[in-house]
């Protein structure tokens, strides 16, 4: 974190906004990944089934009688 805040404390004209955005992002961006690389594969394989196991075509069936 400190060589980021040398970077950007050396640029001309760098304000906190740029910074604290560059921060966010890459903290998010880290905490995404670290999350997809946790998950399991059951359970992707799983969430990856759930629109094809669905059986409730009422919705459809009553838009297509009318």
């Amino acid at each position: 974190m400190g060589r980021f805040l040398k970077f950007f404390a050396d640029v001309q004209g760098a304000s906190w906004y740029p910074i604290t955005a560059l921060m966010v992002f890459l903290i998010f961006f880290v905490a995404v990944t670290w999350y997809a690389l946790r998950l399991r594969r059951s359970d992707v394989e799983g969430w990856s089934a759930l629109p094809l196991e669905s059986n409730d075509l009422t919705a459809a069936d009553d838009h297509d009688r009318q």
